[in-house]
């Protein structure tokens, strides 16, 4: 029985239908009161359509959240939304054509700020339908959005606690900063945003004041203005050379640089590093304000050798450049530190447009990341530039709108991670990972974590709840609303954002001046790192708190090592001193079939809301991406999509079957249940899966528990079970397999309603009219129905009847078409179920042992020797022709064991070519056994074969006719021009039909069919 299945109309049914009677809402209220299970949702950006990828964290989510709700747990489970800081922000300055900050001002940044909420909330909207769409009911819940007072009161909570435990200060820094945002940016921001970017490959000459020089390396010259020392590794050997009329100096194992400029040389000295440092050396823009002011602090070599940069590559390499680094401790990270070690002064004449200030002279004005050329054209006029190349390497760009970064100093806010590193470290061992490999990533992200940078020069953040005074610089941190208006002595606020915030001014407690608030607003991971305490309104609402706090379970992509899992880690110890989470599966990517992330722009994949459109049920969406390990990439292709509709297609069959099962077989309950092999199979094999889907999913293994089920449903239930169970229940109306069948399929039902709910809930309400999927409860595996031998059974059973379907293909002999007889030889009876491969396998007789005389057996060299070195298959084969066949052959049910010079040899049964001298007997072999058909057609075959044909050619006249399994029909059949009453009144039983009278004008003729099987012309003449 094969149907279409409307999935899409079907699944839209149901979703209203949970809808209006609330089953959600009433399954949760049920379970308050239980063991708790908090599920804290991570939130993703609102600045387009969800894909798929995000669909696949939320069904992973949403797999977890309806197993511990039909396990009876107390489940919180809020849906939460990052609605502020610049991914929302550049979505609201291309709608408005904002360019910059400036534009930004013009147009008023209260005005802006109404923006970006709109655009959060359309988006919001937007996403929780489609959602919510996808049965994913949690959704329905009030979702927390960052943006919202009450959240940003729990952040400030947090903020406070930090600066009271002294973990927050202000410094000036060199930071990566976006010249076209305006504003820093963290490490882990940028850590994965590194690409290609073309550069000139710069060679320049310092000259020391003794007219030699030294040759540095940079591939960003506008940084040399900044330049404070240069730094060498004392460690290394330098050479002196002689080229183009000039003395330089560069490192001994760079001097193959020269060689790939093309340079001609002659090395004429050879120093220690140690020799160099204190040279003093002229300045190349000596003549700038800044480089003047600075003359007697820089212009020194310093020692580099102890100076590596946070992923531990050396600050003065032997790899790359020439050995020798320009230092410019206000634009970058490492420069910064060694300019501190040296009390260098922090040059950096940039703005926050990337423009030069001033400091710098006559390159006032120019943007920075426009100005290599200039500037490498005055390193040329003054005799400055030894040589130049083009490159293509990695360089950071800004995470929203891809701008390339630059170093700045600028002052900002920091907080310190350096003074809890210890404590976070030893929290994170607490946390349970999944997969294990996250543990380790997360840890080597904690041991090298820096300070963080968390104040941003934007609008739509999170303010800094921190006021100063302009008179004593004395520091005030709120921690709520109420506090401000206290201090304030206000009544009332707008909102706590920027633009209603900047105006209100507080009063010095230490010299009774007037403190403004810090224009900053916060980096928008402040915001998502409070989600655990501030999803649960935490400190405003305790009870919350103390009844739900830490999170039970949190499950992102693997980029949030270093992002929302760092976050949620650091602000979540800040505010409770405890660990926020105890569970943490990770899952890797979804890309397109082009391999890449999924990109709207790029058009590598369809959008979840044309999905819907076009009709692709939600539920095979749901297990195309669930069913992907968590370990690995997975790619998202429409053709896997279709497949996998297939799956949902057949559970849907199954629940047809069902039903028309149901409606054939009335319940007896003075009928004894008599189970076959069969059934205490099915419910063995059944209860196995479900003892290991529920060790999966305490595990947090959606994945592994998702393809346990789906294969039972496909291979053990609907390829395996009803292939023999079908037949019993329509052709013999057999009571007990339609039993067993509802039993596993109502469980399989409620199973799988936590990764497909809709089909599940399908396929329940075809068995159970009333109730729901969403109110059961999850199956758990009965020890005592868990019949391990039968399972071996069953397996070693299938493995051998696959052998035989696949032998019937290439020897092109129709399953319907009987076989003699088949021999396996290398099993005992009691290894298999012998009925099960006689009826599946459409074969009269069954041998298990053979007559010697029949077979010549030698070795099957071409297995052997893909396990043997020539010199023992050599050996083995000479003790084998030693053999008597009848020695051979009596010990096929295990391996041939042979012995020469004290070594010993084995022979498997599958290794050995039995040479059946028969030319009806054929050989195939499973991995394990023997297989020996018996092809030849005696009057006993031909008989059952017509049988088959009969009966699949009238079941196909059914489905032509529009008929179904049970309706009436009556049956007439003429073979070979004579009727034959034996073989018409053996299968009329079979297909549910009635002998047809000729006679009687009342029997309407629906089809005539002729068939030729063998040497036999049958006519099928169907009546109603």
């Amino acid at each position: 029985m094969s149907e279409f299945y409307n999935a899409s109309e079907s699944e839209k049914k149901i979703n209203e239908d949970w809808k209006k009677k609330k089953l959600w809402e009433k399954a949760l209220k049920k379970n308050k009161g239980k063991e708790k299970f908090y599920f804290l949702d991570g939130p993703p950006f609102v600045t387009n359509e969800v894909h798929q990828g995000t669909m696949y964290t939320i069904f992973i989510k949403d797999s977890v959240v309806r197993y511990k709700l039909l396990k009876g747990f107390d489940v919180r489970a809020q849906p939460g939304w990052d609605t502020q800081g610049l991914p929302i922000e550049v979505v609201v300055e291309k709608k408005l054509g904002i360019k910059n900050k400036k534009e930004i001002k013009e147009f008023g940044e209260e005005k802006f700020v109404e923006e970006c909420k709109n655009l959060v909330e359309s988006y919001i909207k937007l996403n929780t339908d489609i959602i919510l769409d996808y049965g994913v009911l949690w959704f329905y819940n009030e979702p927390y959005r960052t943006y919202k007072d009450e959240y940003i009161e729990s952040v400030w909570y947090a903020i406070k606690k930090a600066y009271d435990k002294g973990l927050i200060y202000s410094g000036l820094k060199a930071t990566w900063f976006c010249v076209r945002c305006g504003t820093p940016m963290s490490n882990y921001e940028i850590r994965d945003k590194y690409y290609d970017k073309e550069d000139t490959s710069t060679y320049v000459l310092f000259k020391l004041q003794d007219g030699r020089y030294l040759l540095i390396w940079t591939t960003t010259p506008w940084t040399l203005p900044s330049n404070a020392a240069v730094a060498i590794n004392s460690g290394f050997k330098y050479i002196e050379v002689e080229t183009e009329g000039k003395r330089i100096i560069l490192a001994k194992d760079r001097e193959q640089v020269l060689k790939e400029l093309g340079k001609d040389y002659k090395v004429i000295n050879e120093y220690e590093g140690k020799d160099l440092l204190g040279l003093k050396y002229t300045h190349p823009f000596a003549d700038i304000p800044q480089i003047k002011e600075n003359a007697d602090k820089i212009g020194l070599v310093i020692d580099g050798k102890e100076l590596s940069s946070e992923e531990g590559t050396p600050f003065v390499e032997s790899t790359e450049g020439t050995g020798l680094v320009h230092s410019a401790p206000g634009h970058g990270e490492s420069d910064y530190k060694i300019g501190m070690a040296n009390h260098l002064p922090i040059l950096s004449p940039v703005d926050e447009n990337g423009k030069f200030t001033k400091e710098a002279g006559w390159l006032e004005g120019e943007d920075v990341l426009k100005v290599n050329d200039k500037i490498i054209e005055y390193l040329e006029k003054n005799g400055m530039l030894f040589a130049t190349q083009k490159i293509i390497h990695k360089y950071p760009h800004c995470w929203r709108c891809k701008t390339p970064l630059v170093t700045i100093s600028s002052r900002q806010w920091f907080l310190s991670i350096a003074n809890i590193k210890n404590e976070l470290i030893k929290l994170s061992k607490e946390i349970k990972w999944v997969p294990p490999i996250s543990e380790e990533m997360f840890e080597s992200w904690l041991a090298n974590a820096q300070d963080w940078v968390i104040s941003r020069q934007r609008y739509w953040n999170t303010p800094m709840p921190i006021w100063k005074c302009e008179n004593c610089d004395n520091t005030c941190v709120i921690g709520s609303k109420s506090e401000l208006l206290s201090k304030a002595g206000i009544k009332v606020i707008k909102d706590l954002h920027k633009s209603s915030l900047d105006g209100i001014k507080i009063k010095c407690e230490k010299c009774e001046g007037e403190m403004k608030r810090v224009p900053d607003v916060m980096d928008v991971w402040i915001d998502s790192g409070s989600a655990s305490f501030a999803d649960l309104n935490y400190p405003a609402k305790k009870e919350e708190f103390q009844r739900y706090f830490p999170a039970d379970f949190i499950s992102e992509g693997n980029d949030q090592i270093r992002g929302w899992f760092y976050s949620l880690l650091v602000m979540g110890y800040i505010a409770t001193d405890s660990l926020p989470y105890k569970n943490v599966a990770m899952h890797r990517f979804i890309v397109g079939e082009d391999g890449n992330k999924l990109s709207k722009s790029e058009g590598n994949y369809k959008p979840i809301s044309e999905l819907i459109k076009e009709g692709y049920s939600r539920d095979a969406l749901r297990i195309t991406l669930l069913k992907h390990n968590i370990d690995d990439v997975a790619v998202f292709t429409l053709n896997e999509l279709k497949d996998d509709t297939k799956t949902i297609n057949l559970f849907y069959n199954l629940e047809k079957l069902y039903s028309s099962a149901k409606e054939i077989l009335k319940e007896d309950k003075t009928q004894e249940l008599k189970l076959k092999s069969e059934d205490v199979w099915i419910i063995s094999k059944w209860n196995s899966v479900k003892r290991d889907v529920n060790d999966y999913m305490d595990k947090f293994r959606t994945d592994f528990a998702l393809n346990r089920i789906t294969d039972f449903l496909v291979n053990d239930l609907s390829r395996m079970y009803l292939k023999l169970a079908k037949g019993r229940m329509f052709d013999d109306n057999d009571y007990t397999a339609f039993k067993t069948f509802e039993y596993v399929l109502k469980e399989l039902s409620i199973a799988s309603s936590i990764f497909m709910p809709f089909i599940s809930e399908k396929v329940f309400k075809s068995i159970e009219k009333r109730g729901s999927t969403i109110s059961s409860v999850f199956p758990v595996a009965n020890q005592n129905s868990i019949d391990e031998d039968i399972e071996i059974r069953m397996q070693r059973t299938m493995d051998i009847l696959q052998g035989i379907l696949s032998s019937r293909e290439k020897l092109k002999l129709n399953l319907r078409r009987p076989l003699k007889s088949v021999s396996i030889p290398s099993v005992y009876s009691s290894q298999i179920i012998e009925d099960i491969i006689l009826r599946l396998g459409n074969i009269l007789h069954i041998n298990y042992e053979l007559t010697p005389d029949e077979f010549d057996p030698t070795i099957d060299f071409t297995k052997l020797k893909q396990r043997m070195q020539q010199n023992d298959m050599t050996v083995a084969t000479s003790k084998f022709l030693e053999l008597t066949k009848e020695t051979v052959i009596r010990n096929l049910k295990g391996n041939l064991k042979l012995s020469s010079d004290g070594k010993d040899y084995t022979i498997s049964p599958t290794e050995i070519d039995l040479k059946p001298k028969s030319k009806d007997i054929v050989q195939f072999n499973t991995d394990k056994d023997i297989i020996l058909i018996d092809s030849m057609a005696n009057d006993e075959v031909n008989v059952l074969w017509i049988k088959r044909e009969i009966i699949r050619a009238v079941q196909s006249i059914r489905k032509e006719l529009g008929l179904n399994r049970i309706d009436n029909i009556k049956l007439n059949l003429m073979i070979n021009n004579e009727p034959n009453n034996e073989i018409k009144n053996a299968i009329i039983k079979e297909v549910l039909a009635k002998t047809a009278s000729t006679e009687e004008k009342s029997d309407k003729l629906l089809k005539v069919q002729d068939l030729n099987i063998g040497n036999n012309n049958i006519v099928i003449e169907v009546y109603k």
